[in-house]
Order: structure tokens, then C-alpha cells, then sequence
């Protein structure tokens, strides 16, 4: 008997603390957040040497560890499929070259993924759909909708796929973000916010704080203030560590300030060093005893309220 690619994908390695829920991901991050655990999230699904991003492999790879946030980048082939990719090309990341919206399902699925030292891999690019049903009770994803990409088609597609319960859709302008939340009255919605100003627009439009993930940027200096704000407002708190403090880490080896990070109030940590950071914070936390808690107490709520 032929077995597919997909089912020898849903055969890999357990999640270590599986995020398991059918309530919205942010309602799941708030619980996490009354027990003072800050999460991690994957850049890209968590890439490291044999694992490339944006794979379901490199996905299992990263949760083996511990639970994680992932987060993924998503485009649409030639004949509209949706898939997971960060470049518009398929160059640097795949074993074929041109553009992807000029490539069908069909021949894209006869290259292979690449990782990012530049080895082939055996693995192929998954679509959403792949990765939404592979996600279910493992991990929350953060879908990046890239440019091209309708974000309220996009929203519509993972409500149609039952899997709001497991991603949230990130906007790049609150015009996206009010697109997306107007597709769908339940979706959580991550969108950049840096002032008490774009909070207030975003909640004067009809987008409920409690269904927001506010991404307050890359950069090398903490922004305490700004985050307590946030918090104070009931908004999940996210930043990335990517390249200015990542790197630093790379090169000293001191891993404190992802500790420090998660002590001055930034519940979603976006890191290129995710096992390292995981690592780092756990050290004065629990997530996966807070995880079991929270699956526990939130797995039957529900969307559909």
C-alpha cells in the first residue's frame, strides 16, 4: 500500500509539550501569560543545519525540544495554492529557481528544499493546508502573509480549514489587520504596534484587544515601557531578538538578556536562536508544566462563542 507524503509527515517525532486547544491562540497565550511564562516562537519554523525553513520536518524538529510558537511564511503558487515560503523566488530556498507565482503545485512539489547553509534536503514545500493540519494539537502558528497575498481570502481559508484555533494571521498595516479581523469575527490578528496611538485606533475600528498580538519590532534595545503599556491594555506582548540581539548572543555566548526579555513583560519571544533562547528562559520558568496546564483548562472552551 502507497503511503503518502503527507501521512509519513504526520508520523514524525512527537511534540515534547504539545499546544493543544480549540480556543484562539491568543486566549491560549493570555493563560500562559497569568502563569508568567513567555513562549518562543520560531523564526521561519526554527531552521538550523539539515533542517530548512518553512518545513514540517524542521516544525518537529523545533517542538522535540520543548513547546514553541512557529512562526511561517505564506504565498500562493501559480494556480492559487497556498504555501509556505518567505522569498517571492524559489532560488535560495529550493532546489528550483524562478518565481513562485509563476510555478503550479504540481512542479513545485519536485523540488526539494534547501537549508540555509545551502544542503539539499529531502523534503519538500508544504502547503498550508499541510502544515495547519499537521499543527493540530502541536503547536500555534503565526501565518506571515506576504505581499500578494489577499489576507482576507487568506483568513477565510483557515476558518474554512477549522484552524483558528491554532493560527493567527500577522498584518503589516492595521488596514490589513481590520481586513482580516472583518473576515472573521474569532481570528487572533498580530499586527505592529508601538504607541498607545495605534492601539487606539486599531480598538476604535472594532479590533478587540483580547484578539491582539502586538509585534513591537526588532531591535536591540528593550522597550519596557512600552510593553507594560501593552499589558496593561490585555495585549500579548511580542518581539523579535532577530539579528541585533541574536547576533550579540552568537558572538558572546551570554544568554541573560533573553531572561531579562521575558522579565520586562514580552510574552512572544521571535528568535533565529530559538532553542538557545527556549533554553534561557526556562531556566526561571516552566512553560511545558504551564502549556499542560493551559491545555488542560482551555482544550474545551471553544471558538463559537
Amino acid at each position: 500500500m502507497l503511503i503518502s507524503v503527507f501521512a509519513l509527515l504526520v508520523q514524525l517525532a512527537s511534540a515534547a509539550s504539545p499546544i493543544d486547544t480549540s480556543t484562539r491562540p491568543t486566549d491560549y497565550l493570555h493563560c500562559l501569560n497569568d502563569a508568567d511564562v513567555t513562549l518562543v516562537s520560531g523564526h521561519r519554523g526554527g531552521p538550523e543545519p539539515g533542517y530548512p525553513e518553512n518545513a514540517i520536518e524542521t516544525f518537529a524538529h523545533t517542538l522535540s525540544r520543548g513547546p514553541f510558537l512557529l512562526e511561517v511564511d505564506v504565498r500562493q503558487t501559480a494556480d492559487g495554492v497556498y504555501v509556505l515560503m518567505h522569498d517571492e523566488t524559489l532560488d535560495r530556498t529550493t532546489t528550483g529557481e524562478g518565481r513562485l507565482d509563476a510555478t503550479d503545485w504540481a512542479t513545485l512539489q519536485r523540488y526539494r528544499l534547501v537549508d540555509n547553509d545551502g544542503a539539499e534536503t529531502a523534503f519538500r514545500t508544504p502547503s498550508l493546508a499541510e502544515a495547519l493540519e499537521w499543527a493540530e494539537g502541536r503547536t500555534l502558528l503565526q501565518l506571515d502573509v506576504k505581499q500578494g497575498v489577499d489576507i482576507a481570502d487568506l483568513t477565510r481559508f483557515v476558518v474554512r480549514s477549522g484552524a483558528r484555533d491554532r493560527a493567527a494571521v500577522i498584518a503589516y498595516t492595521v488596514e490589513d489587520a481590520l481586513a482580516a479581523a472583518a473576515a472573521d469575527p474569532h481570528i487572533s490578528v498580530s499586527v505592529e504596534i508601538t504607541s498607545a496611538e495605534q492601539l487606539d485606533t486599531l480598538r476604535s475600528a472594532g479590533l478587540d484587544a483580547d484578539r491582539l498580538m502586538a509585534w513591537t519590532g526588532v531591535s536591540a534595545t528593550p522597550l519596557p515601557e512600552l510593553w507594560s503599556m501593552l499589558d496593561e491594555q490585555g495585549v500579548v506582548v511580542a518581539f523579535g531578538s532577530l539579528w541585533y540581539i541574536d547576533n550579540d548572543v552568537a558572538n558572546s555566548g551570554d544568554t541573560s538578556i533573553y531572561r531579562r526579555l521575558a522579565d520586562m513583560g514580552v510574552d512572544i519571544l521571535s528568535s533565529d536562536l530559538h532553542h538557545i533562547a527556549f533554553d534561557a528562559i526556562e531556566s526561571d520558568q516552566n512553560a511545558r508544566g504551564a502549556v499542560a496546564l493551559c491545555t488542560a483548562s482551555l482544550g474545551n472552551v471553544g471558538t463559537d462563542r
